[in-house]
């Protein structure tokens, strides 16, 4: 049986790392033992027999798997929360960069997975809606994409370059709108920001200022 299943990237945390490749992006595919909103719950471990055989897993928007695809994943684990992944889009290939650009600035917010499953590897809940996976055959894609379904799955970084251009505090400010922030909130945290290195800059002079005094002292106790 083939399944494609939207999982929400709901309440995205948007991470930015100047040191990182412009493109990657991680966080939870699916949470082991959610319910997402149809009712399907994948079970811990679901995912062991297939990612054993898996090779290059290709990126999707929207599932247009007939279209190129606009990146790879170049990570997938296991762990207690669930299956977690990274993937590199492909920006010269200009839907992977509208893509990414869009999911900076946290208006497309999901992940979507494909997958098959044997008879055995599923079974129907019997007081609810919905079916539990308990194994996972093959995994054939995951897709971002803009109207997923499972509440506690989350992209947790999209690494940037655009740290690296910053040059004024407009550029600062810019930048945080482009990331999904408010215009009141970029602003907030901007004055914060100003109020913080201004409070550093006062501390570090006084310290200096401090040491400088004291160096003083000891060369007059030295000709006294």
């Amino acid at each position: 049986m083939d399944i494609t299943k939207q999982l929400d990237l709901s309440d995205v945390e948007l991470k930015f790392d100047d040191q990182s490749e412009a493109g990657t992006f991680s966080g939870y595919a699916t949470k082991f033992n959610s319910v997402d909103l149809v009712g399907d719950t994948i079970l811990p471990g679901a995912f062991t027999k297939a990612l054993e055989k898996i090779g290059t897993l290709p990126i999707f928007f929207n599932h247009e798997s007939y279209d190129i695809p606009i990146g790879k994943y170049t990570k997938l684990e296991q762990n207690a929360r669930g299956l977690k992944v990274e993937g590199q889009l492909i920006l010269d290939i200009p839907k992977a960069k509208d893509v990414y650009a869009a999911m900076k600035a946290g208006v497309v917010s999901g992940l979507s997975i494909g997958f098959s499953c044997a008879k055995d590897g599923y079974e129907k809940k019997e007081e609810e809606p919905g079916y539990i996976y308990k194994e996972i055959d093959t995994l054939r894609e995951i897709s971002i994409c803009t109207f997923p379904c499972e509440p506690k799955a989350q992209i947790t970084a999209v690494k940037s370059e655009d740290v690296e251009q910053m040059k004024t505090v407009r550029d600062f400010e810019k930048f945080l709108r482009d990331s999904g922030f408010s215009k009141s909130v970029a602003l907030a945290i901007v004055s914060r920001a100003k109020q913080v290195f201004a409070d550093d800059l006062r501390d570090s002079e006084k310290q200096e200022k401090q040491q400088h005094e004291l160096d003083a002292l000891k060369r007059l106790n030295s000709y006294l």
